[in-house]
């Protein structure tokens, strides 16, 4: 009986110590939190919702590996609300310091004796369409275009943008910080003790204060298309630039024949596309166009431009229609025109 009392105590304190409670500190709207029972950091925002999650700090000392996630491990955890500050001590050689700045950025640093430098993984909770992003503030090659095929790194992404929320989570460190792929966006960042392992800053309504898009909303990209489309364009296939017009019955017929035919059986789903130079004023002419493609299991599409607007009377009754720099000088399309497509456009 006795043995059984001493086995139910210590199973109390076993369970008493799973237990603890949270700790949290905040300042304005920010919030950081350590969720004792899952061992994770959290940040969040009152606007913005949860921004991170299932945040944890890994390092070696005297040749053991530590983690602050780690079930088995012994972590202490205290909160500071006077100093905005959460301390996260794992041995007396390995601890990490998380503090809200006056400027609402979350700050990480690692402090002790680690072997080497500590690693902050964290999961990303800003929903399925974010992005990695290089924001206005973060380069000087404005002129650069980044595209990536699915979940890709982008080399020198310090942000991660959700559109949905016009939300950003811009990270530095001092070493170069990350966005992983695995399953939903991680970061990963990187430093020796005493060195800034991330701070982290959000960016509310990045759109629309920060780059002055006062009405922006984001484009629902695949609501029709979940990758990008497969297309047969028409343009080099039947010399779309000769005849008046030439996008023509007899010349289009024969050639969605031939897609129908061949291609689609590979594509699943195929847009058939109907280049520039085809009849604009005759709407019984090109719906006959488009049901005989739909007819043929394919996709009608059409080719536009639109990085040109004639008449050129159009852009001078309607400026507010046009993109302008700072100066007010109209920003110049595909081409150098925004309007008179092939000739140069009026000076601004």
């Amino acid at each position: 009986m006795p043995v059984r009392r001493s086995c139910i105590a210590a199973l109390v304190l076993c369970i008493a110590a799973s237990a603890k409670a949270d700790e949290a500190v905040s300042r304005g709207s920010v919030e950081v939190r350590f969720d004792a029972r899952r061992r994770a950091l959290l940040i969040s925002d009152k606007e913005a919702g949860k921004l991170l999650d299932a945040g944890f700090a890994r390092a070696s000392v005297g040749g053991k590996e530590l983690s602050t996630n780690a079930p088995a491990a012994r972590l202490d955890v205290s909160a500071d609300q006077a100093k905005c500050e959460l301390t996260l001590a794992i041995a007396e050689g390995f601890r990490l310091r998380v503090r809200i700045s006056e400027n609402g950025a979350v700050e990480l640093t690692p402090e002790g004796k680690p072997d080497g430098p500590v690693e902050f993984h964290a999961t990303a909770c800003l929903g399925s369409d974010a992005m990695p992003a290089i924001l206005k503030d973060q380069t000087e090659e404005q002129d650069v275009l980044f595209t990536t095929l699915g979940n890709a790194a982008v080399p020198g992404a310090a942000s991660l943008f959700a559109p949905e929320k016009d939300v950003a989570l811009s990270v530095e460190g001092a070493s170069p910080v990350a966005w992983v792929w695995r399953e939903g966006w991680q970061l990963t960042a990187k430093a020796p003790a005493g060195k800034t392992l991330a701070s982290i800053r959000i960016r509310r309504h990045y759109y629309r204060d920060e780059l002055g898009i006062k009405y922006y909303a984001p484009i629902r990209k695949r609501t029709r298309w979940q990758t990008a489309p497969m297309v047969a364009m028409t343009w080099y296939g039947i010399k779309g630039w000769e005849g008046k017009p030439a996008q023509r019955k007899e010349w289009l017929y024969p050639q969605i024949d031939w897609v129908a035919e061949h291609l689609l059986p590979y594509a699943g789903t195929l847009v058939f596309q109907l280049d520039d130079n085809y009849l604009y004023n005759d709407d019984a002419y090109m719906r006959a166009i488009s049901d005989y493609i739909r007819s043929k299991g394919l996709l009608p599409g059409i080719w536009f431009t639109p990085f040109t607007v004639p008449p050129k009377e159009v852009g001078q009754q309607h400026p507010d229609w046009f993109l302008h720099d700072a100066g007010g000088k109209l920003l110049m399309a595909f081409g150098g025109v925004n309007w008179n497509y092939g000739k140069a456009a009026p000076p601004c």
